[in-house]
């Protein structure tokens, strides 16, 4: 997806973003983008913390024993690794909400910004 791809993508649903010149557009994008990595990692890295601080650590050390015992005897990485990433889908849901939720708020508040001409809106 180019960057005038992406532009148009996240502002389809800002009512009267079409007046928003296509660079404001992107330079909103981008700077949003690289906060949302921000916030998926922060959010991430909180949730092994917590994972890590409420089990001991144990957690971990049981999905690794179970994914060892499924490859015992049998030479099927494939569905072990299929299984071993179904087992941390949960743990990265959170992470996706946190980011998608604040796309939404920044964009919104970014082109209401440029659409006022405010100034800054980065």
């Amino acid at each position: 997806m180019t960057k005038e791809e992406r532009a148009e993508k996240w502002f389809h649903n800002i009512p009267g973003a079409e007046g928003i010149a296509m660079e404001t557009k992107m330079e909103i994008c981008s700077v949003t983008a690289k906060l949302m990595a921000l916030i998926f990692f922060a959010v991430f890295i909180a949730e092994m913390v917590l994972l890590f601080i409420i089990s001991d650590g144990e957690i971990f050390n049981l999905a690794a024993d179970f994914l060892n015992g499924m490859l015992e005897g049998s030479h099927r990485y494939t569905g072990v690794a299929v299984i071993g990433a179904l087992m941390c889908l949960p743990v990265f849901v959170l992470p996706i909400i946190a980011m998608i939720i604040f796309r939404n708020i920044r964009i919104k508040s970014k082109a209401a910004a440029a659409m006022n001409n405010y100034g800054t809106y980065l």
